[in-house]
């Protein structure tokens, strides 16, 4: 069974290295989401989709700002005694 990776950004890449290609190497592993917050450029969301797994409908979400990603950690919070976590390794 895949896991399931999340990556949290504010849209704008600016780690320098070559994202794309961590991102298709994690997917073969795992399915990868991504969660925006706050504002985004036209060209951060293309970036974005070409990191997460397919349909990109089902694994790329964004939310306004900070505020409500606090909703939402609460609500993860709540419902966390409900999720099984296993350890997750990356092949080299």
């Amino acid at each position: 069974m895949k896991q399931e990776v999340l990556i949290l950004t504010d849209g704008e890449s600016n780690c320098g290295s070559d994202v794309v290609q961590a991102a298709e190497d994690l997917r073969v592993v795992a399915d990868v989401c991504v969660l925006v917050i706050g504002r985004r450029s036209d060209a951060g969301m293309d970036e974005l989709k070409s990191y997460v797994s397919a349909p990109r409908g089902e694994h790329l979400f964004a939310i306004e700002g900070y505020q409500d990603l606090e909703k939402l950690l609460d609500l993860v919070e709540d419902s966390i005694h409900l999720i099984t976590c296993a350890h997750f390794d990356m092949p080299n």
